[in-house]
């Protein structure tokens, strides 16, 4: 089920972006509520290299970033534990972190980069 975001919950995160090409398409970040069907999401504008994500009820989230619009569109990138490794040669853990939203906290360094993942190791784009 997917929520808008609203003002009412002030769990916070932010990240930066990358695409493995010589420019960054727009995205569709996607924070699913681990244990429920919710998610959140937001789109980014093409060379974008940072988002943040506001008004969302503290919980464990799953981040994934899809590509959309014009080019490569379905390609997915997940903050999974590639990221905190480097996505260095030799780090093959595609698990999807669990990233903890609290109450009036801004959760920083959400970074979904893990563009190298089999296909379907992460859950499809479920926004509309």
């Amino acid at each position: 089920m997917v929520h808008p975001l609203n003002e009412k919950f002030n769990g916070e995160e932010s990240g930066t972006l990358m695409y493995p090409s010589s420019g960054i398409p727009s995205l569709r970040i996607v924070a699913f509520q681990v244990g429920t069907s919710n998610y959140y999401y937001m789109d980014t504008a093409p060379g974008q290299s940072t988002y943040e994500l506001d008004g969302f009820p503290p919980a464990k989230y799953h981040v994934v970033a899809y590509t959309f619009g014009s080019g490569a569109q379905g390609i997915a990138g997940g903050y999974s534990q590639m990221a905190p490794c480097g996505l260095q040669y030799g780090c093959n853990d595609h698990t999807l972190i669990e990233m903890v939203v609290t109450s009036g906290h801004i959760t920083i360094g959400v970074d979904p980069e893990d563009y190298y993942a089999p296909q379907g190791t992460f859950p499809p784009d479920p926004a509309p």
